[in-house]
């Protein structure tokens, strides 16, 4: 089946006879959703926020609070990456990403003073030790060294990204609200761009990758 997010929750849409039902009863406002080595993790909007850990069924395995309190439960996108044993969340109360080990137990946490509201930012798995962040507000896509905690490389070759996914080893697409860019992942150079329509509606809140190799 095909799980999806919706204004009352999580739902599961099965793709023989599109019929759909309620998944995760327990979860009402997502901020964002991944699916990890057979695990679904859950971003909830709450004060602070919280993380459950799911397996495929549904089931609950474990759940932890996501020292959020001000983050904006509009920021559709998607503000959870993993690498290895790691997650990576953005704090937007403390203008951090804090690394969490996969049971929840965290880590540190890295600044990085561009996580706000009005940012709106949204993240992905950058390579190594890095993760890629976009902020619509400032009209840029930037690498973060999570060990060194720099700022690897910015390009402002995307207005007002909504979203963004790595895509092979070497880029990375970014989504607004008319467009589809691609960038090499090692620089930032902007390669090309795909217009998505000529209306300024479409509003994408995250990028799936379909057999990217």
């Amino acid at each position: 089946s095909i799980l999806y997010i919706t204004a009352e929750g999580l739902r599961t849409c099965n793709k023989e006879d599109f019929s759909t039902q309620k998944f995760l009863r327990s979860v009402k406002i997502i901020l964002s959703i991944r699916v990890y080595n057979k695990k679904l993790y859950v971003h909830q909007f709450s004060k602070p926020h919280m993380l459950t850990m799911h397996d495929m069924d549904g089931h609950l395995i474990n759940t932890w609070a996501h020292n959020d309190t001000n983050g904006d439960m509009n920021a559709y996108g998607c503000k959870i990456c993993f690498f290895g044993d790691q997650i990576a969340i953005a704090n937007i109360s403390n203008h951090c990403i804090t690394l969490y080990k996969l049971n929840g137990e965290v880590i540190r946490n890295v600044p990085c003073n561009t996580l706000t509201k009005e940012s709106r930012v949204t993240l992905c798995y950058g390579g190594g030790d890095s993760v890629i962040i976009t902020d619509k507000l400032k009209s840029k896509v930037m690498q973060l060294n999570l060990r060194t905690e720099e700022i690897e490389w910015e390009s402002s070759e995307v207005d007002k990204p909504r979203c963004v996914s790595r895509y092979r080893e070497d880029l990375i697409l970014v989504a607004n609200s008319q467009s589809l860019s691609a960038l090499d992942l090692k620089t930032g150079i902007f390669i090309v761009k795909a217009f998505l329509s000529s209306f300024k509606l479409v509003v994408p809140i995250g990028i799936i990758i379909w057999n990217p190799f």
